[in-house]
């Protein structure tokens, strides 16, 4: 089984591309654009951070392979979900501000009042998704008022957050989840729907989140090839895809339209610590009938 048929996307990939109004902020590292995969490659970027070509980098090589799950060519080795939708780059971390845990995870040590600066940036910009493929190494609970506000701007304006629920094994607490309708966690599996045993995972992530495939996945690399990368950043732009896909196909439906379908469409018993699988076949069906 692949990716795409554990989360069965595969009928929304057949119908749409994904549109160039969808616009999809990826907050993330700096990408190497000029990958083959990237040809006709839609984004804009909002924040300058030099990248030498061809250069692999911790941050360039994590940028470039969650780029890639959105935006390569259809028909390449990457997932390439929605290509035809515009991109708002906004490289968060710098190619000496990351780093990876002891699980080999990438980890930026930028601060939440850095991330809250540039998920308002990306809503400006005009982002109507935003992927957060990243964690931070101090979960300290005083730090982050500014992310809150930041949230809080994106719900106003009716901007969707994907964020990725960490990679320490752990039950419970983490300030970059909140109970905001707008704010979609994502937890980790492999083909067969087991959780990682890395993936966080806690009563907010099992009654509002997700779980995508994340396991060994493959997909664009920095030095112009093709890598293989695990952890929720890998399993989160699995969701903000079908969003965009989801949001193509039905460019009227609201935000809260859009997040009721493809949670309710993925509906299991939410009394859990474990999110039930994205399904994109279920939440296309569950737009059919409120649109």
């Amino acid at each position: 089984m692949t990716p795409i048929e554990l989360i069965r996307i595969k009928s929304l990939m057949d119908l749409s591309t994904g549109e160039p109004k969808v616009t999809i902020g990826l907050i993330d590292g700096p990408v190497y654009n000029n990958h083959p995969d990237f040809k006709d490659l839609n984004m804009k970027i909002i924040r300058n951070v030099p990248v030498k070509n061809k250069e692999f980098n911790l941050t360039i090589s994590h940028g470039t392979f969650i780029l890639g799950i959105l935006s390569a060519e259809r028909g390449s080795l990457a997932p390439a979900i929605c290509p035809g939708c515009k991109i708002i780059l906004y490289p968060l971390f710098s190619c000496n501000k990351s780093e990876r845990n002891h699980k080999g995870n990438v980890i930026s040590n930028t601060s939440y009042k850095e991330l809250a600066f540039a998920i308002i940036k990306t809503v400006q910009a005009g982002a109507k998704i935003i992927n957060l493929s990243l964690g931070f190494l101090n979960h300290s609970l005083n730090t982050f008022t500014e992310l809150r506000e930041a949230y809080t701007y994106a719900m106003q304006k009716g901007v969707i957050i994907v964020v990725a629920a960490g990679n320490q094994g752990n039950l419970g607490y983490n300030p970059m989840i909140s109970r905001d309708h707008n704010i979609i966690p994502v937890a980790a599996c492999d083909i067969y729907g087991h959780p990682l045993p890395e993936t966080n995972l806690g009563p907010t992530i099992g009654t509002k989140g997700l779980m995508a495939p994340a396991l060994n996945v493959k997909s664009t690399s920095s030095d112009g090839s093709y890598m293989t990368m695990s952890g929720t950043s890998v399993a989160t732009p699995f969701v903000t895809g079908t969003i965009a896909l989801l949001w193509s196909i039905f460019p009227n439906a609201t935000p809260v339209e859009i997040i009721t379908s493809i949670l309710n469409g993925a509906y299991i018993n939410r009394n859990t610590i474990v999110p039930p699988i994205l399904n994109g076949e279920k939440a296309l069906k569950a737009l059919e009938k409120i649109k």
